[in-house]
């Protein structure tokens, strides 16, 4: 709702509940119609357990987006 009613065409998000072996059915579930999320995750630490979350960018289909490694 967020996103349609300022009219946003990107969104950065922190989140914290989405894993890295998410479904994509999970991953994708952030984006509104005619939007992607594109999900950075945060990194593994030694001796903590992993509980998901990361950087989330939310955009419309029209801007190009690319993840480099």
């Amino acid at each position: 709702k967020l996103i349609e009613d300022n009219q946003l065409d990107i969104l950065a998000v922190c989140e914290s509940w989405i894993s890295e072996d998410a479904s994509d059915v999970i991953k994708k579930d952030i984006a509104p119609l005619n939007y992607s999320a594109l999900h950075t995750h945060r990194s593994r630490v030694a001796g903590r357990a992993r509980k998901g979350g990361g950087l989330a960018l939310i955009h419309n289909h029209y801007c190009t987006v690319v993840q480099e490694l």
